[in-house]
């Protein structure tokens, strides 16, 4: 069970960080690591600590959670759609809506 929650983990951070389009060795530097962190990560070799597990949240552009939820392909699109919607006003939020409500039938009826 524990192999299993690691290799998930690693597997994981290894989407995440590819979809963000960046390095093992830069984003260990990024978080101010060892160039090695990441992958050694990646590979099963290390845990990362709750506190290191934030600082990579953080760089990722999610949150812990988006991290354990592996139900959404992009959290950091998601965030950063979220951070936009929070500006507009009731009538932009249900134009907007309208517009998601359709492509969303589009999808379904594929």
């Amino acid at each position: 069970m524990k192999e299993d929650c690691l290799i998930w983990v690693a597997k994981r951070l290894e989407d995440l960080r590819e979809n963000k389009g960046v390095s093992a060795r830069e984003m260990s530097r990024r978080i101010n690591r060892d160039e090695t962190y990441i992958r050694q990560i990646e590979t099963g070799k290390l845990v990362p600590s709750i506190s290191v597990l934030f600082e990579i949240c953080s760089y990722l552009g999610i949150t812990v959670k988006d991290f354990f939820s592996d139900e959404v392909e992009n959290p950091e699109l998601l965030n950063e759609l979220f951070e936009i919607l929070r500006t507009l006003n009731k009538h932009e939020l249900e134009s907007i809506t309208s517009i998601v409500e359709i492509i969303a039938e589009k999808k379904a009826s594929k």
